[in-house]
């Protein structure tokens, strides 16, 4: 009886598949698979919370102006991206004051670091290939977006538009020349061609 007892752990370790046979091969690609999978999902979840809070912002600058409000000038969209871009900037000043005060090193640098390359990286999106909001010239979309609950599932029912600084100064460009002449043509949009190139440019990058 004590060798039968004996053999049956031997019996477990020959079932055990060798890390270079077929099984496990097999197996180690299915995970990888699945890893990827998992990765990318996240990924994707988190690109449509960021956009989700974007969206809540813009949101609460439509909401700010006038019950009339069907289109938002360009005046208004630099406006608002304006405030958007400088959203971290309170946080900024209050993290810079703790640290002048004492000797107790950096706190909160992580936060900081992260915070200050949030806001260069959207600076640079902006000055390029262009912010992405829904589109606040398209009164459809204003009226969907002030009657959003802020559900992320329903932000693809959205037409989102990037806007670039370059492309509102030349709507704003426009504005003035329509108003000082109203004779004359309205230029092209050569402007926003070149954001969205700028922009592929840019996501190619990252």
């Amino acid at each position: 009886m004590a060798k039968k007892s004996l053999k049956k752990p031997e019996l477990k370790v020959k079932q055990i598949s060798h890390p270079n046979s077929r099984k496990a091969q097999q197996l180690t690609k299915k995970t990888t698979k699945l890893i990827k999978r998992n990765k990318s999902k996240i990924q994707h979840q988190m690109k449509l919370n960021s956009i989700g809070e974007k969206m809540l912002f813009v949101q609460e600058y439509v909401d700010s102006l006038d019950e009339d409000t069907t289109v938002c000038t360009p005046e208004q969209i630099s406006e608002m991206i304006e405030k958007y871009l400088s959203r971290f900037d309170e946080e900024l000043e209050q993290i810079a004051l703790k640290h002048s005060i004492g000797k107790r090193g950096r706190q909160h640098a992580s936060r900081e670091d992260a915070l200050k390359i949030i806001k260069s990286q959207e600076k640079l999106e902006y000055e390029t290939c262009g912010i992405e909001i829904p589109d606040l010239l398209n009164a459809t979309q204003v009226s969907m977006l002030k009657d959003w609950n802020g559900e992320i599932r329903f932000i693809q029912n959205f037409k989102l538009r990037r806007f670039s600084k370059q492309f509102i100064s030349s709507k704003l460009n426009k504005i003035e020349k329509s108003e000082s002449n109203p004779q004359l043509e309205t230029p092209n949009e050569d402007s926003d061609k070149k954001s969205s190139s700028a922009c592929m440019e840019l996501d190619s990058v990252e």
